[in-house]
């Protein structure tokens, strides 16, 4: 059996229309969305059609990764594996030092995303105080060197 091809990419004002299917069908809020286009990066099929998303807001030298999307769920921890690749990427060139997100998917789990200690809340960037319930958390640098 062949599994699919994909591609992963940083959107771009092209893919509105897809995004805005993919949103909807995650009951997430479209017009606030919109406004985000620059955070998310996309996965595309061989066709070209979007079958996921994921963002990354950045503060400072952290990063929230939010409003994950999928057309089609039976895919998703191979599209997750593509994202996360670019995400690293991304988080790497801007320097970044934790990454957090509330998702409860296992796949960010067994990348080392962990419920965060008191250490790693006062360290949140105030702009994310929602991140505080259900929150889990990622170290990839040393935050004392860093700063």
């Amino acid at each position: 059996m062949n599994l699919p091809s994909f591609r992963v990419r940083r959107a771009t004002v092209d893919d509105l229309k897809g995004l805005s299917a993919l949103w909807q069908a995650m009951n997430l809020p479209v017009p606030e969305l919109e406004k985000q286009l620059t955070e998310f990066q996309v996965a595309e099929a061989e066709d070209g059609q979007l079958v996921g998303a994921i963002a990354l807001q950045i503060a400072g030298l952290q990063g929230r990764l939010h409003s994950e999307a999928f057309k089609d769920f039976t895919h998703s921890d191979n599209l997750r594996q593509l994202l996360w690749e670019r995400i690293q990427n991304i988080a790497n060139n801007h320097g970044l030092t934790r990454l957090w997100i509330k998702d409860t998917a296992p796949f960010w789990d067994h990348n080392g995303f962990r419920a965060p200690n008191d250490e790693a809340f006062q360290k949140l960037p105030a702009i994310w105080t929602e991140m505080k319930l259900g929150a889990r958390t990622l170290q990839l640098k040393d935050e004392n060197e860093t700063a």
